[in-house]
């Protein structure tokens, strides 16, 4: 019969196994959303920390927590970056083909009488849209007028019907 101690460590183990995985995805998805989430920003990278944590007390020698350590780092550190440089490729979609989108609104309300309910009626592809999450462009409207914004911890950018895109900071 195993320790109590053994027993104790392996479940360690598991939960840090378990954890890695949706720490990582935390990560990225933190990356893909800067500026979005206010002020919780420790939130999310604390998550993974804890996660590598874990990670590092499961393993017995004091070499492999070290090599637990910093490849969980990395690995956190390199999620990070790719949501980040997803949110900046989403980011800079929204800026280049921002005109294209209320030119289709245009379209959309000269055939139908009314400016559409949902963005996808009038796009069937919505731009800067990063991957595994919802897209940058935030759409309201009424029959007569609509107000896109997509912006992030730095700037703001806002069109009407009327209005071309201007930037706010």
């Amino acid at each position: 019969m195993p320790k109590p101690a053994d027993r104790w460590r392996r479940a360690l183990r598991l939960a840090a196994r378990l954890a890695i995985l949706p720490a990582l995805a935390a990560a990225y998805y933190r990356g893909t959303a800067p500026g979005q989430i206010g002020d919780f920003v420790i939130i999310i990278p604390g998550i993974v920390v804890l996660a590598g944590l874990l990670a590092v007390l499961a393993c017995a020698a004091w070499w492999r927590r070290l090599l637990a350590a910093l490849l969980f780092a990395a690995l956190g550190l390199h999620a990070w970056q790719l949501g980040a440089d997803e949110h900046t490729r989403a980011f800079n979609e929204c800026v280049d083909r921002g005109e294209t989108v209320r030119q289709a609104l245009a379209d959309y309300r000269a055939a139908h009488g009314r400016y559409p309910a949902e963005l996808a009626q009038a796009m069937p592809e919505i731009p800067c849209r990063p991957r595994f999450a919802n897209s940058l462009l935030d759409y309201t409207a009424s029959a007569n007028t609509y107000t896109l914004y997509f912006g992030d911890a730095l700037v703001s950018h806002r069109a009407t019907e009327s209005s071309e895109f201007d930037a706010h900071k």
